[in-house]
């Protein structure tokens, strides 16, 4: 068996910050009663999430009491009143990792609950499953930005966070445009992300607008879409169906569903034209903006067809009326070109990237984050299926949208990573390395 195919390790399970009816203050070790954990970030989230089930059959162990194990025996339900924003400790490691590659370690830095989403009593257990989140998302409800702040974008949002969660951007897109913005009693990450949308990045060379705020294990990322696309694919994935060799392999496609793939090349042309209407509230002067998708250095499929011949300037799927802000804390439009064009390109930038949407299972792989690129060789559908032939036109590079770890207790099982995965264009060349 493949390393990553082997079940992960739970090496410890105990929720913490305890006001127990007794009146003691400790923690409840779970590990005995562990049933699964999932582990969930991605791009259109700016905090992890997290789910556990559980049994509680009664054994869970009260630390930090003076009373001897036996008598700190007892249910979670009559130990603690409420679990609702109590620390979660948890570790798993994998047969998968290297040397060097952290392992999901929330000892030091735990989850936090937000929720029970599941109590199912019976005459002798309980089945409990939690939501959990990061102590950021905890934080986050609790604050209210009433200040004004102005300049370059990305180091606002480094601000922001060193000010309100003690931390700062793991990795971070250079932004090109100043943007004066007033917090309006709004929570850090919904202020953040209305400054995300509206990024210019600096870096590549003529970037699309528009970026992704969101946290992995790594910390919290400020990227925008072709710095994203224009990434080397960490992992090639294949199906049994491309190389029957690989059937046992660490990356291997266990299992996949398309979930929206183009047509044909005209539909997703046309998917990609969008009118903007703006109005001008002090001149009222009127304005429109007809936008195509063209050609883009920094796609992960290819754009080899004649675009020019085969859509219609005149023609759109997305019509977007505006009014322009024109106020002294509205957008900045001094970098590249008016408001009303980037907010087109923008519109038009994450409307493409989720050209293709795939769901894929793979073995365990605790090195991939929501963002990375991976490249993925899918079958090809004929009725007499060619050995080790892939299809160009949905193979070739994805950027994961989502991702998730899941692990259970059941040791023939194993464990799994979960990843919905997309692209702008078709593939064309499918083998990127």
């Amino acid at each position: 068996m493949s390393n990553w195919s082997r079940p992960a390790i739970l090496e410890s399970l105990r929720i913490s910050e305890l006001d127990v009816a007794s009146g003691a203050t400790g923690e409840i070790e779970l590990s005995g009663g562990f049933i699964t954990f999932e582990y969930y970030e991605s791009l259109m989230s700016p905090h992890i999430t997290a789910k556990i089930a559980f049994i509680d059959t009664g054994k869970a162990v009260l630390a930090g009491a003076t009373q001897d194990a036996a008598e700190r025996l007892g249910t979670l339900q009559s130990s603690v009143p409420t679990l609702k924003n109590k620390n979660v400790h948890i570790k798993i490691s994998h047969p998968s990792n290297p040397p060097g590659v952290s392992n999901l370690d929330f000892e030091t830095d735990p989850l936090v609950i937000s929720d029970i989403s599941t109590r199912i009593e019976g005459t002798k257990m309980q089945l409990i499953g939690l939501e959990l989140t990061s102590k950021y998302a905890r934080d986050n409800k609790k604050l209210h930005l009433k200040g004004t702040y102005t300049g370059n974008i990305k180091n606002n949002v480094d601000q922001i966070l060193s000010d309100n969660f003690q931390t700062n951007l793991a990795f971070a897109t250079t932004t090109a445009n100043p943007l004066t913005i007033e917090g309006q009693s709004r929570n850090p990450f919904d202020l953040i992300l209305d400054m995300a949308k509206e990024a210019i990045p600096a870096t590549p060379h003529n970037a699309d607008p528009g970026c992704f705020f969101f946290e992995t294990l790594d910390g919290f990322s400020l990227r925008g879409i072709d710095d994203l696309t224009n990434q080397q694919s960490k992992f090639a994935y294949l199906t049994s169906d491309v190389a029957t060799f690989c059937e046992r392999s660490n990356l291997r496609i266990l299992d996949y569903n398309v979930r929206s793939s183009m047509k044909n090349m005209y539909s997703s042309l046309m998917s990609e034209g969008i009118k903007y209407e703006s109005l001008n509230p002090e001149t009222f002067i009127y304005d429109e903006v007809i936008d195509t998708m063209s050609s883009n250095e920094y796609s992960l499929g290819s754009f080899d067809i004649d675009a020019e011949n085969l859509y219609n300037s005149n023609e759109y799927s997305i019509e977007i009326t505006d009014f322009l802000d024109v106020s002294p804390v509205g957008l900045g439009t001094e970098v590249n070109n008016p408001g009303n064009f980037w907010k087109s390109k923008s519109k038009m930038r994450y409307s493409a990237l989720f050209s293709k949407i795939i769901d894929i299972v793979v073995p365990c792989n605790l090195q991939l984050r929501a963002g990375d690129v991976i490249n993925c060789a899918f079958p090809k559908k004929t009725d007499q299926p060619e050995e080790g032939v892939a299809d160009e036109t949905v193979s070739g590079d994805y950027l994961i949208l989502h991702l998730s770890h899941q692990f259970t207790s059941n040791g023939q099982t194993g464990s799994t990573t979960h990843m919905t995965i997309i692209r702008d264009t078709d593939g064309i060349y499918w083998w990127h390395t």
